[in-house]
């Protein structure tokens, strides 16, 4: 199966002014949704697989064959489906998400509850999480810059109280000269053979330079080849 391709660099920097106009209402917010690919404008039919199309309010899908004409709400199947928040709402926390502001900061601009952000906060970064591991991808070669990284996703305890629950490490790398990127969750094992067999799996042979944000790794960089 083939394996989709990321490229960071094609994607556009909206700023805070360019989120604002396209939330203005919520039916700007979805033909902005439309135009940058956040909605669908078409999808097959699941009754018959001819094609939906959208209505003119945007607010739903209707399949263009006469005898069957079945409807789905225009969040069916996309990123927004089975959330509470408007489009607009949507949009803006989504944005503030990305530029990595703080939720107390979102919660400020947008007025929603302490809990309606931490709530988009987690289900952004699930999203993110579970597209990292169902697309794994081999980066650097010859020249190649690759950026290593580890982080906990353990779960925490309220207030440091209550059941302590198992750590999970997620290891990951991102290819400064591709933008294509690995994860791989290693749980507790952080150990030098573990994560070498890592990078033996997901980063190329080569003259790879690596910036390692971790005093664990130590030499690792000669498994796959000498420093540019």
């Amino acid at each position: 199966m083939p394996r989709e391709m990321y490229d960071v660099a094609e994607c556009d920097d909206f700023c805070l002014a360019v989120i604002m106009a396209a939330c203005a209402t919520e039916a700007a917010a979805i033909q902005w949704c439309l135009k940058v690919g956040l909605l669908p404008r078409s999808r097959d039919c699941p009754s018959c697989g001819e094609v939906m199309r959208l209505s003119p309010n945007g607010k739903r899908f209707r399949c263009c064959r006469s005898g069957c004409r079945l409807e789905r709400t225009y969040k069916k199947g996309s990123f927004f489906e089975g959330q509470g928040l408007t489009i607009q709402d949507a949009v803006l926390l989504l944005w503030f998400w990305a530029k990595r502001e703080p939720s107390t900061h979102a919660q400020q601009m947008t007025g929603h509850s302490s809990h309606t952000l931490t709530d988009w906060y987690s289900f952004c970064r699930d999203i993110c999480l579970r597209e990292m591991l169902r697309s794994p991808m081999q980066v650097g070669g010859p020249g190649h810059i690759v950026e290593i990284d580890e982080t906990s996703i353990k779960k925490k305890s309220k207030n440091n109280v209550g059941a302590r629950h198992p750590d999970f490490w997620l290891f990951g790398g991102v290819d400064r000269t591709t933008n294509m990127f690995f994860a791989s969750v290693v749980y507790e094992d952080r150990t030098k053979p573990r994560l070498s067999a890592e990078i033996r799996k997901f980063v190329l042979p080569g003259y790879v330079k690596f910036t390692l944000t971790t005093v664990l790794f130590g030499n690792l960089i000669f498994l796959v080849g000498p420093t540019s």
